[in-house]
Formats: C-alpha cells, sequence, structure tokens
C-alpha cells in the first residue's frame, strides 16, 4: 500500500510540473488571422491550381483505401478468432489484439481520407466551374480574356 502512494505521488508531481511546464510556454503561441490572407470558408484559394487539388485528392483516395483494407482485415482477424475460440487454439487472444488494432487504426483512416477526397473534389469542381471567357474593352481596345 506504501508503494502505491510513492507512485500516485510521484505520478502526480510529474504530472503538475507536465502542466506548469504547458502553461508556461503559452506565451510562445502564435495566432494566425485567417481575414489578413483573405480566406473564406466556402471559397477556394487563390493560389492554388486544379493539379494541387488533384495530387491532394489521390492522396485522400489512397487514405480513404487503407482505411477499407484496414478495417476489412479487422473484420477478417475477428472471424478468425471467433472460429479459433470454438477449437480452443492459443491464437485466439492474439487474433483479438490484432482485431481491435486494425480496426482502431483502419477506421479513422477511412474517416478521414473520406472527409479530405470530399473537400479535395468539391475545390476540383468549383475551379472547373470558374473556367470562362470574358470580351469587354479595355484601356487600349477590345479584349477577349480566357480564365481557367
Amino acid at each position: 500500500m506504501l508503494r502505491m502512494k510513492k507512485v500516485f505521488l510521484i505520478t502526480s508531481i510529474l504530472f503538475a510540473g507536465l502542466l506548469m511546464q504547458a502553461q508556461q510556454n503559452i506565451s510562445d503561441v502564435h495566432y494566425i488571422n485567417l481575414q489578413t490572407y483573405g480566406s473564406k470558408p466556402d471559397s477556394i484559394s487563390n493560389e492554388h491550381n486544379y493539379d494541387y487539388y488533384s495530387v491532394r485528392f489521390k492522396k485522400a483516395t489512397k487514405l480513404r483505401n487503407a482505411g477499407i483494407c484496414l478495417t476489412s482485415a479487422s473484420v477478417g482477424f475477428y472471424i478468425s478468432a471467433l472460429i479459433a475460440s470454438g477449437y480452443n487454439l492459443n491464437t485466439t487472444a492474439v487474433l483479438f489484439f490484432s482485431s481491435v488494432s486494425t480496426l482502431i487504426a483502419g477506421v479513422p483512416l477511412w474517416i478521414v481520407g473520406g472527409s479530405k477526397r470530399k473537400k479535395n473534389k468539391k475545390e476540383m469542381k468549383q475551379i472547373k466551374r470558374n473556367t470562362n471567357i470574358s470580351f469587354g474593352i479595355t484601356d487600349n481596345g477590345v479584349g477577349l480574356v480566357f480564365n481557367f
């Protein structure tokens, strides 16, 4: 019992020290005002083109597919663990642990990849919609402008 109190006391002191250190470093944080950069929540950035979002879309698709594969592997491990438990094999615990581990890794990858993929696809469609041709009078005469 005395040993448990010492462990608890040491853990509490370390935790309190980390909290004080975190509060001490809060002054080092620099905040970014998004309005100074002209970004709006539902608008595309003028800095990026279609190719930029296309590459990000492909990466997000790979991330989502990796999540789907890991989640599917988790189901396979779980079914294998159920089968192994019926035969009283020693690998049951390892298979259950593998099932849970791959599920914990796969589901967030699937969700984040799907979300990023959806956002990049939306930006790509927005850029395609912004392609236009305009014809008008300029200081030098008549002008034709093709925006893409």
